[in-house]
């Protein structure tokens, strides 16, 4: 790769956020700036619960740096509310004050390129700077809107639909290369365009982090959550429409009266648009055997995995998540715990592939149920290794840098 090589990163989410395409920002940045290449950030203050400053005044755009990242953060005053309206005003924000800001920073900058994550939002601020000052733009879509918020039913008036697939394919036209977690996801993107440089750049995993840590908290969090002598179901992540974790409130039901499931218990962690409703539903069934704990610091997930038996996941039963595949495989994959999981498409097939552990149809509460109980009986593949090497942080970007260089984009 080309040396002084000057790379600016425009994304809502990044660190000290943990999870979520906030990572993945993060660990992208992190490596190219460890290589000798000067790097720049366009993000939000977390809006996750965290915090680089300790004091948000009113200053409307503030800079830090991050392991010799120059971080700089813009203040949204809109929420990513479950409120369809709000949701698409603070991205409407995010992108009119990126793109400011970001033009601002490129204007008379060489040798310069444009990587944006994720979806729309960012995605189309790199393709307007593309547009206007001929910028590289490298796009790494992790998921595809609107086709998201279709699904989730956060989006159903069809004109705004209509503006955001003239949007979507603006984005894709004006994107120097296209990189998608899946092939299913390259495969549908490619008929959506005519820029056929779409590649996979799968997600990966972080296995130093998980050996690190995974004995260091594992006896505080069973004392802290009165764990001792159980069957702990673990889900750490976003708690939204598209994940339907409502399942495992219902699944937590279904079994509390069971004496073959009565050791199991359920610990979901994080946040999201359903997370209310769905511990007043835990208080309105009376259910001991789960709860929520929200947020949970990055530092004690490895712990959390460890100690678990089975660990979770779902998705809402639609033909277009089948392209998807979440992150949380890849801790899971390292953990080397089985796992239940309600998905099909990219997520079943890696997970049957490799016997990691029972697929359920989506969102099907009796199935998940039929699953469990095989669990005790179910031998899965514990040594995942040529996963583990396969989906590695370094193997993964190191390809994606390759892909760079044999396209001639730096």
């Amino acid at each position: 790769m080309k040396n002084n090589l000057n790379i600016l990163m425009i994304h809502q989410h990044f660190f000290p956020e943990p999870g979520g395409t906030a990572k993945p920002a993060y660990e992208i940045a992190k490596y190219f700036s460890q290589n000798g290449h000067e790097v720049k950030v366009i993000t939000e203050f977390p809006n996750r619960n965290f915090q680089s400053f300790s004091n948000y005044n009113n200053t409307p755009l503030k800079s830090e740096v991050i392991d010799n990242i120059h971080v700089f953060r813009i203040k949204n005053r809109f929420k990513y509310s479950h409120k369809s309206i709000q949701r698409m005003l603070a991205y409407f924000s995010f992108l009119v004050l990126s793109l400011f800001h970001a033009a601002r920073l490129s204007y008379r900058e060489k040798n310069q390129i444009i990587i944006t994550i994720q979806a729309i939002p960012s995605a189309l601020s790199g393709a307007i700077l593309n547009i206007l000052f001929r910028k590289k733009h490298i796009f790494y879509c992790t998921d595809m809107m609107p086709d998201l918020g279709i699904v989730s039913g956060m989006l159903k008036n069809r004109f705004v639909i209509k503006f955001l697939r003239i949007f979507e394919k603006l984005t894709y036209n004006h994107s120097t290369i296209i990189f998608a977690v899946t092939q299913m996801m390259v495969d549908e993107i490619k008929t959506r365009t005519k820029n056929q440089n779409v590649f996979v750049m799968s997600d990966w995993l972080d296995d130093d982090h998980y050996l690190s840590k995974k004995d260091k908290y594992v006896n505080m969090l069973i004392k802290k959550y009165g764990l001792n002598g159980k069957k702990v179901l673990l889900y750490i992540g976003n708690i939204g429409f598209l994940q339907n974790i409502g399942v495992f409130v219902e699944l937590a039901r279904k079994i509390r009266d069971k004496p073959s499931c009565k050791d199991y218990f359920f610990i979901i962690g994080g946040t999201g648009v359903q997370a209310e409703e769905l511990q007043a539903k835990v208080k309105e069934y009376k259910l001991t055997n789960i709860k929520f704990i929200g947020v949970v610091d990055r530092e004690y997930v490895p712990s959390f995995l460890n100690l678990s038996h089975i660990l979770l996941m779902n998705y809402l039963p639609h033909p277009h998540l089948k392209l998807y595949r979440s992150s949380k495989i890849f801790d899971y994959i390292v953990a080397q715990k089985p796992v239940l999981i309600g998905a099909s498409g990219e997520l079943q097939i890696l997970v049957e592939k490799n016997n990691l552990g029972k697929i359920s149809e989506p969102s099907n509460i009796d199935d998940l149920y039929t699953k469990l109980l095989q669990m005790d009986k179910f031998n899965p593949t514990l040594n995942n290794q040529a996963l583990i090497r396969e989906y590695s942080i370094n193997n993964v970007i190191v390809k994606f840098e390759e892909k760079l260089i044999d396209l001639r984009i730096v």
